[in-house]
């Protein structure tokens, strides 16, 4: 079975990490991959320079301490991407949150469609 699935994160000054976590994902794992972005903080697009096979696309987000809450700058990053979710799996990620184990992505999506889950 092959699943489509959109990680959601947020970004905010830690492109590396980010960079490592896209790289790290789409080479252990089979399966087509969207990724909303969004960034929170004033960026230009030459920071962002990955190469990737997967769809990503960047939103803004609110430059730091704007809001003057980094939890707040978080969680509403994360609701700006919930309407351009096409998939049916999404996955809520932070960006220096490192799936490890290869195909882990894939086996969780097989477990839920055998038992029929909603949520993991």
């Amino acid at each position: 079975m092959n699943y489509d699935i959109t990680i959601c994160t947020v970004c905010t000054q830690d492109f590396e990490i980010l960079n490592k976590n896209i790289s790290h994902i789409e080479k252990n794992n089979e399966i087509n991959i969207d990724w909303l972005i969004t960034i929170n903080q004033y960026f230009s697009h030459k920071e962002n320079n990955l190469k990737s096979k997967s769809n990503i696309k960047y939103l803004k987000g609110f430059p730091s301490g704007e809001i003057e809450s980094i939890a707040l700058d978080h969680g509403i990053g994360l609701n700006k991407t919930i309407n351009l979710i096409k998939t049916r799996y999404v996955i809520f990620l932070d960006p220096d949150f490192f799936i490890l184990k290869k195909n882990l992505i894939k086996e969780v999506l097989k477990y839920m469609e055998i038992k029929d889950l909603s949520f993991f």
